[in-house]
């Protein structure tokens, strides 16, 4: 399979300069206006561009060129569809095990696209004389599929537009079926359209079996000719179309109430389950056909593709583009977090605007994948981390905050909101539950290799029980945790297994903490706030809003009452520099 393993763009509206490593199927993921739309527009220009894709608002900087190049592997396989003149110059700009660079400039200061251009094995840009046509046959045919097409051109399946290419890439089996009994059909009709060549007696002779008006037409057409030029002669010639031009003329309606109706009359949300309807129909046809013919290959763009879909049909969407994914590459840009699985969760590429004040405007930055960590979570993790909630606020925000469990959700939210004086939407902070202090680390692991800045909130009892993941073997930890088991024995030499007990040994182990251990309890959560995560010192979240072991009932009332100021944050001032410390914090 043909794919666009490396793509490079520079100058070109929000994206100063960026390279993007793409697989078989690459989700883009970021907040509206983070840039998204323009890398699927890159590509788009990069494989099918003209020059009236280009305005002056797409350059960033209008005094430097518009670059856009990119990297194609598995070439050798689609030369076969190259005319034979075309290929050895294709082949000697093969880099690699097999894969060719190409691209296309906008110089400053014009609107003119530039034709694609190949580099040679010396790293010269060019396009060699016919060359272009060679690549127009084996490079990738873009299908896209945006939020603000129109459906009325769209709807015209002449070929060109979108439901006409799915429909053409559905039919290719349809194509390959019916072409021997279409040529069976051409003879027929050329020798009712066409004069045609036969055998006989070993030589070949025109025979004319025309209808007789094709036949008078040419010869009135020929009479009036020849009153200017005397040895000239019309002939009139029909060209029959292949059943590729057929299939290409395809047009879609939909019959529903007894009434045929074209599909750009139809609502948002029928449009767009058609589109659905065509993907899942070109995936169960990529998992039925073995294609041993070659065709060209294709690349499937598709933006928001959950929009007007209901979540169990956003699942749907997801796994068809995962299967068409084994036979053309695809390239998603979506705001769901139901487009991520555990499964495609190593394609994901997230996107952020920064600032950029010597051009005074924002730029487009690749924020992090999963390419580059050697992180191999388990799939029971990555299932409970892509939850519709946690994702929904992992994924679309530039700090997260993972806390132990829902209550503490509720509760450090309200103490932020209340210290900093703003939300977290507009903090850009997501606090984010993982149930259960033993998933801290697990989760925060998975979410700095995928680039996001994770800190992770824990009550006080981490530090005996789940600290060690961090510490190892360090001497003052080690020393700590001997000399608090030490002092619990003293103090409580009698406990019970039971459930009351454990609850008294944490209490009292707290209690020595804040007590007797506080220099090496302070020492030790200093040294995890620098691998970015809090330890509460002084207990649980809950002790901090006035709560006690049997008022966890009240979080949300606690929350609400700590937001308006009708409850006070006991020890704010630890609260208060934590929360400064997370604001201070850069995004990654």
């Amino acid at each position: 399979m043909m794919q666009l393993t490396e793509l490079r763009v520079r100058n070109f509206r929000s994206i100063r300069n960026e390279t993007f490593d793409l697989s078989s199927l690459s989700i883009l993921i970021g907040r509206n206006n983070s840039g998204k739309s323009n890398v699927l527009d890159a590509v788009r220009i990069l494989l099918e561009g003209t020059s009236k894709d280009i305005s002056e608002d797409d350059f960033f900087d209008p005094n430097i060129d518009i670059v856009i190049r990119g990297t194609f592997a598995g070439v050798r396989e689609y030369l076969a569809l190259c005319e034979q003149r075309h290929r050895p110059r294709i082949e000697q700009r093969i880099h690699g095990e097999d894969a060719i660079i190409i691209r296309r400039t906008v110089p400053a200061g014009t609107t003119s696209l530039g034709k694609i251009e190949i580099r040679s094995q010396s790293g010269e840009f060019s396009t060699p004389t016919g060359i272009d046509a060679g690549l127009r046959t084996i490079l990738p045919e873009v299908i896209a599929i945006m939020p603000l097409d129109d459906p009325a051109e769209e709807a015209t399946g002449k070929g060109t537009k979108t439901l006409g290419k799915l429909v053409k890439q559905i039919l290719q089996t349809v194509q390959t079926q019916v072409q021997p009994q279409l040529d069976a059909a051409y003879e027929d009709a050329s020798f009712l359209l066409n004069i045609v060549q036969v055998e006989r007696e070993g030589s070949l002779i025109e025979q004319d079996n025309r209808v007789p008006d094709l036949q008078r037409l040419e010869r009135t057409i020929t009479t009036h000719l020849q009153q200017t030029f005397h040895g000239a002669t019309v002939r009139l010639k029909v060209d029959l179309p292949v059943v590729e031009e057929i299939l290409g003329r395809v047009s879609l309606t939909v019959l529903e109430g007894g009434a045929i109706t074209p599909v750009h009359r139809q609502g948002h949300g029928i449009q767009r389950v058609l589109y659905l309807s065509l993907l899942q129909t070109l995936a169960e046809e990529i998992r039925r056909d073995s294609q041993e013919e070659l065709f060209r290959p294709f690349m499937l763009i598709i933006e928001e593709p959950e929009l007007f879909l209901h979540p169990a049909a956003q699942e749907r969407m997801r796994e068809a583009l995962d299967t068409i994914s084994t036979r053309a590459q695809v390239l998603v840009a979506t705001h769901s977090p139901l487009s991520v699985s555990p499964k495609s969760l190593r394609q994901v590429i997230l996107l952020e605007k920064i600032a950029c004040p010597e051009a005074r405007k924002e730029e487009t930055k690749r924020r992090g994948t999963l390419h580059r960590q050697p992180v191999t979570p388990s799939e029971r993790d990555l299932i409970a981390l892509l939850n519709l909630q946690r994702s929904a606020q992992v994924f679309f925000n530039d700090k997260v905050i993972l806390v132990e469990g829902i209550g503490d959700q509720y509760l450090l939210q309200a103490m932020v909101e209340r210290i900093s004086g703003s939300t977290l939407d507009s903090l850009d902070i997501a606090i984010v539950e993982v149930g259960g202090k033993d998933k801290l680390l697990k989760f925060k692991e998975i979410l700095e290799s995928l680039g996001l800045r994770a800190n992770a909130l824990a009550d006080l009892d981490f530090l005996w029980s789940g600290a060690g993941e961090v510490f190892g073997n360090d001497p003052l930890y080690s020393q700590f945790c001997q000399g608090l088991d030490a002092r619990l024995a003293e103090v409580c030499p009698d406990l019970q297994d039971t459930e009351e007990a454990k609850r008294e040994r944490k209490a009292k182990l707290t209690e020595l903490c804040c007590s007797e251990f506080c220099r090496q309890r302070d020492e030790l959560c200093d040294r995890l706030q620098r691998e970015g995560i809090f330890v509460l010192r002084q207990g649980e979240t809950q002790d901090y809003a006035g709560l006690t072991e049997r008022s966890k009932g009240r979080y949300l009332i606690a929350a609400r009452e700590i937001i308006d100021g009708e409850r006070s944050i006991n020890n704010e001032d630890e609260i208060r520099t934590m929360v400064n410390s997370l604001l201070a914090l850069e995004a990654p």
